[in-house]
């Protein structure tokens, strides 16, 4: 085999580092196959301490003299490899992340949710193993995968008290592996063919990256703020006509300014909001509206935008499939918005409900409004008492962002005190601190009373729909 020099190990650590080439260069397979998953070594670390590591790498390849003596009296003195801190972080490091891995990419929306924990259960400990495994074969040292399997499902019990416990997996697996079958490798590894390595290092990079393919396209999900998350196979769509893509310089620029005014806290959101993956920027900009505009002002703009680029308003047929593209991004843009608002409103106010108590009798409490799912349901009825007695009525709003003071009235609702006690000194104060914010309000008599509508319309109150 031909001496490996050490100025080419330099040169492909300058120029291929990150995937582990100097690695691959001198033989050490396992370790350019983890450079290459984890981008030069624990994201760069690894690299950095290859700098000075890369002489003995290249003296252990040539297998050198000097250094083959300084290694067959470290096996005098200890006949076991001791446990280094480096390689010790290593093993949990990459199984711990195999192991993540292998729980993001399961499917959960194709796999019903009472295999999810078995499949966990058994595919988690052969992932942890095979990092422990990995890292535990580079260099002189050497283990059984056998050792480091057992190790792993000697944690399966754990699994059915808790979900997926990670991190002890790694432990059992690396203590197991470390304590029966870690040895010094002794005699070289069996030479095998450039093609052969590259086939094996490949049918590896290919499950990876399918792990990872799985975890982008079944679970990755971007969260924005006051939107249900999205998944990123759908944001995907609204990359090429994001302003991140058709922007790119003024966009950057955006992000400097919000990084000198705002700090670091805030990039993340305008660099989300660039990227624009639920397609809100640009569905505003095909219907051409501006700030914040409400579902009225967005259905006006839909119908006006779709009677102007109607297919059949264009006789020449060029005309004709430019009005049809035109007029299929319109619709697609207004059932983005209109899909945006609805979230929107149903994330601010998750649940309402209103409930009467009869105070003379324990058995009086009637539902006075109730979810219709909940309509027949033995929970919900209650006998009602017929006979004359004092009651109070109790409205409940839970929501993610609203905390309001509790308003007692000792009489009567109608729509005076319902604009005196409540909309004017309660809502109204809270609407002016929250921009754009949409009041919802159910269809009581004292709530859509002409008065309150009109107190609504001279305060500019936004109503849901």
């Amino acid at each position: 085999m031909a001496e490996k020099s050490l100025f080419v190990t330099y040169l492909l650590w300058l120029f291929g580092g990150f995937f582990g080439l100097h690695h691959l260069y001198l033989g050490r397979d396992y370790q350019a196959l983890i450079w290459w998953m984890f981008a030069g070594g624990y994201f760069g670390l690894g690299l950095i301490r290859d700098l000075w590591r890369i002489p003995e790498y290249v003296k252990d390849a040539n297998e050198e003299s000097s250094y083959m003596e300084e290694l067959a009296e470290k096996m005098r003195k200890n006949p076991k490899p001791s446990a280094g801190t480096v390689r010790y972080f290593g093993q949990v490091t990459v199984s711990d992340a195999f192991g993540y891995l292998v729980i993001g990419a399961i499917p959960k929306e194709l796999i019903p949710e009472m295999f999810i924990p078995i499949i966990s259960a058994v595919t988690v400990p052969l992932a942890v193993a095979c990092g422990v495994y990995l890292v535990g074969n580079i260099g002189r040292h050497e283990g059984a995968f056998s050792s480091a399997l057992i190790g792993a499902y000697l944690s399966l019990p754990v699994y059915f008290f808790y979900d997926a416990p990670i991190c002890l997996t790694s432990l059992a697996s690396l203590s197991y592996f470390n304590a029966n079958s870690k040895k010094w490798r002794r005699t070289p590894r069996p030479h095998k063919s450039f093609a052969r390595r590259i086939a094996f290092l490949s049918f590896c990079g290919l499950i990876y990256l399918s792990l990872w393919g799985s975890w982008l396209y079944f679970n990755c999900t971007i969260v924005k703020e006051g939107q249900e998350p999205v998944k990123c196979r759908d944001a995907a769509k609204h990359f090429f006509k994001s302003p991140i893509w058709k922007e790119f310089v003024f966009v950057m620029k955006e992000i400097w300014r919000t990084l000198q005014e705002n700090g670091w806290r805030e990039v993340w959101r305008a660099v989300i909001d660039a990227f624009d993956p639920v397609g809100e920027r640009n569905a505003m900009k095909v219907l051409g509206l501006d700030g914040s505009p409400t579902q009225q002002e967005i259905t006006a703009r839909y119908r006006k935008l779709s009677r102007e680029w109607h297919p059949d308003k264009h006789k020449d047929l060029e005309q004709k499939q430019i009005a049809q593209e035109k007029f299929i991004e319109i619709q697609q843009a207004y059932e983005i918005l209109s899909k945006i608002k609805s979230g929107r409103i149903a994330q601010n106010v998750k649940d309402q409900d209103e409930f009467r108590f009869c105070v003379q009798y324990s058995d009086g409490r009637i539902r006075i409004w109730r979810l219709q799912r909940d309509r027949t349901s033995p929970a919900y009825i209650r006998y009602r008492h017929r006979g004359p007695a004092p009651g109070v009525t109790v409205r409940i709003d839970i929501g993610y962002t609203i905390r309001l003071s509790v308003v007692r009235i000792d009489c009567d609702l109608n729509a005076n005190r319902y604009i005196s006690d409540i909309l004017h000194p309660v809502v109204v104060r809270y609407l002016l601190g929250v921009p754009n914010a949409i009041f919802q309000q159910d269809n009581a008599r004292s709530h859509v009373a002409r008065p309150v509508l009109t107190f609504h319309d001279s305060q500019d109150i936004r109503l849901s729909p």
